[in-house]
């Protein structure tokens, strides 16, 4: 016989063992689980990263930046952002003398230009950075929507887009957890872009001066473009078909030159340090004060940037 409340207790220790022990295995589970993919890359991966190696070999070991895979016929959603990431983990797994990546680098990057959410989601404006990130693989893929199906195609390139490494199309079984990704959009490329921090300056005078005033008030003129030539495309532009207008403030002297030039709208892929380039060369018929003098000025300027 057990003493009062022995024999209750003795059953409650029997119980809290198997409890612990129930909850240390569910716990070490969840560490040594990997999180839940939307789609096994793995098979395409190694494939990927065999032909990575191959055309490297020799060379310095290849930098892979892999881009967002873009939707075809539809706006991008979140489960083109999860693949892109399911991919990366994958490819980052079968690495053996290349680096991927990590999305954190791109985002850093990016972001240091000022431009909008949705950027990131664009693969062309992402590759624009490409240099920045010393990558010299560049990884994209788009991906098509069928009854049932996705057909996603892979291409593997130098950053210069002169060589192809590595091509693949595969056929995935829509789940319903990518089915309910596909309903979740990302925000556009396109958008209204931030004040860029880039500002050119002529020489350490006209950094340290303060600004003259605006052109078309307090008896002030504006001036006028006597030799204005059009802004270069750079070459991340032309690949990335980006369009647009920069807008720049030009502090334009009494000689008619450009003094200093601030980005007050840029555009990606090198676009504004374009405008800034071609600005900086205009000569002007200078404005004129109250006196009626040649007079500084700050004034608005538009650059823009059209593929024909």
């Amino acid at each position: 016989m057990y003493p009062t409340g022995t024999r209750e207790a003795n059953l409650l220790r029997r119980a809290v063992v198997p409890a612990l022990l129930l909850s240390f295995l569910a716990a070490l589970h969840s560490i040594t689980t990997p999180a839940q993919t939307l789609y096994d890359f793995n098979s395409l991966a190694s494939k990927a990263a065999l032909a990575i190696e191959k055309a490297s070999n020799g060379s310095a070991p290849a930098v892979v930046l892999i881009t967002n895979f873009s939707e075809r016929g539809a706006p991008d959603s979140q489960l083109s952002k999860s693949l892109t990431q399911d991919f990366a983990d994958a490819l980052r797994s079968h690495a053996q003398n290349f680096e991927v990546v990590d999305r954190r680098d791109i985002e850093r990057a990016i972001a240091g230009h000022e431009l909008p959410d949705g950027a990131l989601n664009s693969p062309r404006i992402t590759a624009c950075y490409a240099p920045e990130l010393k990558a010299t693989v560049i990884v994209s893929a788009s991906v098509e929507y069928t009854p049932g199906k996705l057909v996603l195609d892979l291409s593997v390139s130098t950053a210069q887009g002169d060589r192809g490494i590595f091509d693949k199309k595969i056929i995935i079984d829509r789940t319903p957890a990518m089915e309910e990704l596909m309903i979740k959009s990302l925000p556009e490329a396109a958008g209204s872009y931030g004040e860029d921090k880039t500002i050119w300056v002529k020489d350490e005078e006209s950094r340290t001066k303060p600004l003259p005033p605006s052109s078309g008030v307090q008896g002030f003129s504006f001036p006028s473009c006597v030799r204005c030539g059009p802004a270069r495309y750079s070459d991340a532009a032309v690949k990335a078909k980006v369009q647009g207008t920069v807008l720049l403030s030009v502090a334009i002297g009494a000689d008619g030159r450009a003094e200093k030039i601030s980005v007050k709208r840029p555009l990606p892929c090198g676009l504004d340090q374009q405008a800034i380039n071609a600005v900086k060369d205009w000569e002007f018929k200078p404005a004129t004060g109250p006196d009626g003098k040649p007079a500084a000025v700050v004034q608005t300027a538009e650059v823009t940037f059209h593929l024909y």
